[in-house]
């Protein structure tokens, strides 16, 4: 089982796989796959790769970019940013946010004005120490 920073560390690969698997159920352009019943707001940016499931809804100026699932129902609010992560089932981003490099499980609610990261520690000696 792999650890959630390398799943999220190679999310574009992860992502750009599972688009050759998609149903025809999916409309493909280019890099970017958006279920039929799915709605992305004109204004939103969509950078691939990216899956964006059934019934999600992206508002108007979010940001999506670098390796991005929206799994069923999820929501990415006005000016929002995802970054390289994982929305699953019902997952939810309010207005103004971040998010990078994280995995939001089924039912998470992020209200408006969160930054959520992963740092990625690229240190030879990643020892952490608690004082």
């Amino acid at each position: 089982m792999a650890a959630p920073w390398d799943v999220t560390q190679h999310a574009e690969a992860h992502v750009a796989a599972a688009i050759a698997c998609l149903s025809t159920d999916y409309v493909v352009n280019g890099d970017v796959a958006l279920h039929r019943s799915a709605t992305v707001e004109a204004g939103a940016v969509v950078k691939g790769p990216a899956i964006i499931g059934p019934l999600c809804f992206v508002a108007a100026g979010a940001y999506l970019r670098g390796g991005v699932f929206l799994d069923e129902a999820c929501i990415v609010g006005p000016n929002a940013e995802l970054k390289t992560s994982f929305m699953f089932k019902g997952a939810k981003l309010a207005h103004l946010n971040f998010v990078g490099d994280s995995i939001l499980g089924a039912g998470v609610n992020i209200e408006a004005g969160a930054i959520v990261a992963n740092y990625r520690n690229e240190l030879e000696d990643k020892a952490i120490r608690i004082a």
